[in-house]
């Protein structure tokens, strides 16, 4: 998987697809490891210590959508 590039929606789909929970994390560190630069992942890991700016994150309209969409189904 290295040297892909994802979008957004393109790892909320493999994610779920995936069989399990394992294969999520598994997944999940993969990108995170392999496919992000340095600087993305520290700019990553920033947000989500930051409970604020995780809140902000989550609560902006791209994010919204991309809840409602490939969020859990009600």
């Amino acid at each position: 998987m290295s040297g892909k590039n994802f979008s957004p929606e393109q790892l909320l789909r493999l994610l779920q697809n995936s069989k399990s929970e394992q294969e999520n994390q598994n997944l999940a560190e993969d990108v995170f490891n392999n496919q992000l630069s340095a600087e993305q992942r520290r700019r990553i890991e920033a947000v989500l210590r930051d409970k604020e700016a995780l809140n902000r994150l989550l609560a902006g309209e791209q994010a919204q959508k991309l809840l409602r969409r490939f969020g859990p189904k009600a």
